[in-house]
Parts: structure tokens; C-alpha cells; sequence
């Protein structure tokens, strides 16, 4: 035959006419029906002459064995690739940037796996699975997907997927938002925060345009909700303009049956932004008193109004003898002792009054003329709202 391969070994011990050598043809298999021979020849160290030991013996085909290079197994059974000491059943070390990766043959439904090592580019990469449920994200424009399996020989149930643009969505399989979460029971979002902080912030969003919605139309639903426990916090709070299309109130248990009823009490409105101060002074011994106003009140008023009102006896003399000076204004023209009740309405002029106004006609404009906050109320479709969304037809993507 013809010689393939050649193993050498010099000055090696021979102990009363025994020598061992270990012999490493590599780790690849050799190929299928093809015939192998050995012989095994030895001389004096540093001598030019091989004696024939065993001459050429045929080799039987046998199971080949995985070769144990960088491979070790501790007397626990834990299995260490790369280390001598395995710290976990299998424990994979390497310097490489892929520590791991298992390639599957049938690209029709194989299974891609690869683990990256954390400190270069993190955690842990499935290219594909199968149908059947795990952790799921495929070629080109197939999302990431995350499911369950309902039982051990169910179909998978999924629970959230991100689009291969960035869409997550939660109980839909066609997003059509950054988060779009969709129910049928419970809550969609839930923001708990359990720690002591005075300034956390359970939801933050940044947007040119966000909303909230309810469709019920009977029952005490909630477009958007929220509470507060603390006396100096906010339930709902807006940094900016806060508008309604409907009546402004508060609603509270009834105080005369807090079991069964609520009190609803509304807000009034005015063409200009307002603030209402008010109480009661006793006039003195010349029929006169002094109303003194927060010290804040000169900051953030002008053009103030005021009502007068005396109680217990007419007082057709009553007037204001000083307007409002230093935050005070005097009362007059009253008798010695007498009960007056007093109101002041002023024009809102606080910063944000002063330099973003209050505008009262606004002009609707672009895709919002022809349109309206509540087209019901004219007679008209929904479909004509301004904030109208088609809720039916992203139900149907799914």
C-alpha cells in the first residue's frame, strides 16, 4: 500500500523492555471502505536504524471515539470544554467571540442556536426554531416572537412579539404601535412602584399627540385614570394647557349615601382665565374693613372685579373705598360692626398667561376642518371625528 501517514517519537523510556507512546492521528474520522494498515518501528536514541516491532497489521473498523482534547469530566459528571475545573453540568469557556453555536442541516426547519460571549456583544441568539413554541426569531422580515405552549402536546399560545420595525405588541399579532396591548379581561398596563421616592414617575411619554379612550357608553369608565395617596400629589397632573370638550366637575361618594350614590358638582366656565378669591370682614367702629390678599396675588393678577355683599341688614352705602394696592383693598359705607362678604375675580396674568396666552376662537385647520370633537351632538357620523380612530379595522388585522 502506499504510506499516508508517519507518527514520530524520540528519547523515550524504556522500563525493563517496555516503552509506551501515545499515538495522535487527529480528531476527523477517516472515511467510510477505505482499508487501513500500521507498523510500528523502534532503534536506539539517536541512531539512524528502525527496527520493524510489529510489522504491518490490518486495523479493524471500530466506533471512533470523541477525542478528549480541551474536553474534561470531573468525577460529578459535570462536563468542562475549555476548563479543567467545570463549574455547571456543561461548562463552555473560550475567548472567542461565539463561545457556542449549533447548526442545523435542514433548512426547512432547523434549529440555529448561538451563544455570544456577554462581555463583547450580550446574551443569547436564536436565529430560528420550529413552529411548536420557545423563543422564536427568524431571516428577513419574520418577528421575534414569544410564546407558551397551552400544554406538553399542545400548539403554541403566544404571548408578545416584536416586528422586524421595532412594534411590540401584547395579546395582537399585528402592532400598530411602539407598545400596542390589547385584553379582554384586567388591566392593560400596570405601573406599581413600591418605593419610598417623592419623585417617581409611574408612566412618562413624550409625544406630539397621545390619548386615552373609553368606547363603553354606560357605566363609570375611564378614558384615563389616575390616583394619588399623597395630600400634596397628583392624581392626574398636566404641565401645560388642560382642555375638555364636556362639562368639568367632581365626583365624589355622596356624603348622604356614600354607598349608593355619587355627588357630582361642576366647574364654571369663562371666556378668559380666572382667579376667585373671597370671604368675609367685620367693618369696625367707622364702618370700614380691610381685605388683605395673599402676597403672591399682585404677581399673578390684573384687572381685578369685585362684589360686595352685607349680611344681616341692607347697606345701601357699601362701597370700595381703595382699590387693590400692595395686595389689600378697603371696604366702606357700611355701619360699625356689620358682616360683609367679599369676592374679587382678577385676570390670570402668571407667566404662562403672559407669554402663550389664552386664545378664546381658534380656527380649525388642515384635516380638521370638516371634522368634529363630537359629531353625534351635530347630527353627524363618527367617522367625521377629529380624534377618530377605526378600532374595527385594527381588529381585523389580526
Amino acid at each position: 500500500g502506499t504510506l499516508i501517514e508517519t507518527m514520530q517519537a524520540f528519547d523515550v523510556d524504556v522500563v525493563d523492555g517496555s516503552f509506551t507512546v501515545e499515538i495522535d492521528f487527529g480528531i476527523a474520522a477517516w472515511a467510510d471502505n477505505i482499508q487501513r494498515w500500521v507498523e510500528i518501528e523502534a532503534g536506539p536514541a539517536g541512531g539512524m536504524q528502525l527496527y520493524e516491532v510489529i510489522g504491518r497489521q490490518k486495523l479493524t473498523a471500530a466506533p471512533y471515539s470523541i477525542n478528549t482534547r480541551g474536553l474534561t469530566v470531573d468525577a460529578g459528571g459535570k462536563v468542562g470544554i475549555g476548563t479543567g475545573t467545570p463549574g455547571r453540568k456543561l461548562d463552555v469557556r473560550s475567548d472567542e467571540l461565539v463561545v457556542a453555536q449549533f447548526r442545523g442541516t435542514n433548512t426547512a426547519n432547523r434549529l440555529d442556536f448561538r451563544l455570544f460571549d456577554l462581555d463583547d456583544t450580550g446574551g443569547l441568539n436564536i436565529i430560528k426554531w420550529n413552529d411548536r413554541g420557545g423563543l422564536r426569531m427568524t431571516e428577513n422580515d419574520i418577528p421575534l416572537v414569544f410564546d407558551t405552549k397551552a400544554s406538553a402536546e399542545g400548539l403554541a399560545s403566544e404571548k408578545m412579539r416584536i416586528t422586524s420595525t421595532g412594534l411590540v405588541g401584547i395579546g395582537t399579532t399585528t402592532p400598530q404601535s411602539r407598545l400596542d396591548v390589547r385584553y379582554t379581561d384586567g388591566n392593560g398596563i400596570e405601573v406599581t412602584d413600591t418605593s419610598t421616592g417623592t419623585t417617581s414617575i409611574g408612566v412618562q411619554s413624550t409625544v406630539g399627540q397621545g390619548r386615552g379612550e373609553s368606547t363603553a357608553t354606560t357605566g363609570a369608565h375611564f378614558g384615563v385614570y389616575g390616583q394619588s395617596a399623597s395630600a400634596s400629589g397628583w392624581g392626574v397632573y398636566s404641565n401645560g394647557r388642560l382642555g375638555a370638550s364636556g362639562t368639568k366637575s367632581f365626583m365624589i361618594d355622596h356624603p348622604l349615601d356614600p354607598a349608593g350614590k355619587y355627588l357630582l358638582h361642576y366647574s364654571s366656565e369663562s371666556p378668559e382665565p380666572q382667579n376667585r378669591y373671597n370671604g368675609n370682614v367685620i367693618l369696625d367702629g367707622r364702618g370700614v374693613g380691610v381685605v388683605t390678599l395673599p402676597d403672591y396675588f399682585g404677581a399673578i393678577n390684573t384687572d381685578f372685579r369685585y362684589t360686595l355683599t352685607p349680611i344681616g341688614a341692607p347697606a345701601p352705602n357699601l362701597y370700595i373705598a381703595q382699590e387693590i394696592q400692595n395686595n389689600a383693598f378697603m371696604i366702606a359705607g357700611g355701619k360699625p360692626g356689620m358682616k360683609v362678604s367679599w369676592e374679587v375675580i382678577a385676570h390670570r396674568s402668571d407667566a404662562f398667561v403672559v407669554q402663550r396666552g389664552a386664545p378664546v376662537e381658534v380656527q380649525k385647520v388642515g384635516d380638521e376642518r370638516g371634522k368634529f370633537l363630537m359629531p353625534d351632538l351635530y347630527g353627524q357620523p363618527e367617522s367625521r371625528g377629529i380624534h377618530y380612530v377605526n378600532s374595527a379595522a385594527m381588529e381585523g388585522n389580526q
